[in-house]
C-alpha cells in the first residue's frame, strides 16, 4: 500500500509543477493555509486578487484564485478577484498594467489610506 500511495503522490506532484518536492516544501504549504484559513476565519485584512486570465504557469492557474476567492467570500471575508483578458503569468499589455495599477491605488485608497481605525471597526 505504501509504495501505491508514494507513486500516487509522485505523479500528483509531477503533474502540478512540483517535481523536486520536499518534506520543506510540504511544512510551508501547510503553514501557508493554515494561515489563510485563520486569516479569513478571523476576518483580517481585505486581499486584492490580480491573475492572468490565460496563465499557464503550472501551480498558479487561474482556478486557483478563483477558488480562494470564492472561500473567502464564503467565509465572510472581503476580496476582489480580477481577471486580466489575455495575460498569462506576466502582465505585458498597457491597458492590463494601467488596469493592475488604478486597481491597486483604488484597493490601498479604500482599505489603507481611508481605512476605518481598527479599535473603531471592532466596536
Amino acid at each position: 500500500l505504501a509504495p501505491m500511495i508514494g507513486d500516487a503522490l509522485g505523479r500528483f506532484l509531477a503533474g502540478t509543477g512540483f517535481t523536486n518536492f520536499q518534506l520543506g516544501h510540504g511544512i510551508m504549504l501547510v503553514i501557508g493555509c493554515v494561515f489563510i484559513y485563520l486569516a479569513i476565519r478571523k476576518h483580517y485584512e481585505p486581499l486584492l486578487l490580480i491573475h492572468g486570465e490565460a496563465d499557464n504557469n503550472a501551480g498558479t492557474f487561474p482556478l486557483q484564485s478563483e477558488r480562494l476567492y470564492e472561500a473567502i467570500k464564503g467565509l465572510g471575508g472581503t476580496a476582489r478577484l480580477v481577471m486580466l483578458p489575455h495575460e498569462s503569468h506576466g502582465y505585458r499589455a498597457r491597458e492590463s498594467v494601467m488596469h493592475l495599477l488604478w486597481e491597486q491605488d483604488t484597493w490601498l485608497d479604500r482599505y489603507v489610506k481611508n481605512a476605518t481605525p481598527r479599535e473603531q471597526a471592532a466596536r
